[in-house]
């Protein structure tokens, strides 16, 4: 169970008062988080649980295709890898994102480089800007829409 609001409004609430909710006599306690359809929600409904959560789940998965695919698989391979995985988070939750900060936004985007370089085999120094002009690769900001 969980209270939402802004800061502000949930200020208001004193915890002494409300600290749990009775269901047929069970007390059902009050949480900071809470996870529905797979999207973890926050009290302040930022976003920045979520954008944590995917973040670490994205750059695992892409470290786990790095130690077992390797960048022997063929280019076309890598690519659908991190489409069909990685990049299925990131729109998973695209209805979130219209209400993210910019913060949150700018935490996506480093995912979306090292997608890009785990398919095309480059380094973290190596410049990236021109692969997303030559593939068609629509923004996150443009793909959510």
């Amino acid at each position: 169970m969980i209270l939402l609001g802004s800061q502000r409004q949930l200020s208001k609430i004193h915890s002494d008062y409300l600290d749990s909710v009775l269901l047929n006599g069970v007390p059902i306690p009050f949480a900071d988080s809470v996870k529905n359809l797979g999207v973890s929600m926050d009290k302040l409904l930022s976003g920045d649980l979520w954008v944590k959560q995917t973040c670490q789940k994205a750059f695992a998965l892409i470290h786990r295709f790095y130690r077992c695919a390797g960048l022997w698989f063929p280019t076309n391979a890598r690519r659908a890898l991190v489409n069909a995985l990685v990049l299925l988070l990131l729109d998973y939750g695209a209805i979130l994102h219209s209400g993210l900060s910019a913060t949150n936004k700018r935490k996506l985007q480093p995912v979306r480089n090292c997608c890009m370089r785990f398919i095309y085999a480059l380094r973290r120094g190596e410049p990236i800007a021109h692969l997303y002009v030559e593939n068609d690769c629509l923004q996150l900001t443009i793909r959510r829409q």
